[in-house]
């Protein structure tokens, strides 16, 4: 029997592999959803009061992501600040806008 959970991994995987974000991660194309998620405790370590904008792509995409690594998507440049496996099948990535 196939796991509820794992049935919308893979639709997920599907849709962001079809229409998310194209972006280059490092040089490398990847594609995820560049979002602004709501500020959660489990995201953030607290309640802070403000978003951060992320980019959300699948484990298999961010394995190399380090602290500082670059991400370009429509257009910006940004840094990674800080990432998190969020246990899913994916990772998120916190940004900072580079100047």
């Amino acid at each position: 029997m196939t796991d509820f959970r794992d049935i919308f991994a893979k639709a997920d995987r599907q849709i962001i592999e079809r229409v998310g974000d194209p972006a280059t991660l490092d040089g490398k194309p990847v594609r995820g959803e560049l979002t602004t998620p709501i500020d959660q405790s489990e995201l953030s370590g607290g309640m802070t009061g403000f978003q951060q904008l992320a980019f959300r792509l699948p484990d298999g995409e961010a394995a190399t992501v380090i602290r500082g690594s670059v991400l370009v998507c429509l257009g910006d440049t940004y840094e990674v600040v800080r990432f998190k496996p969020m246990n899913d099948g994916f990772t998120m990535l916190f940004l900072k806008l580079k100047p």
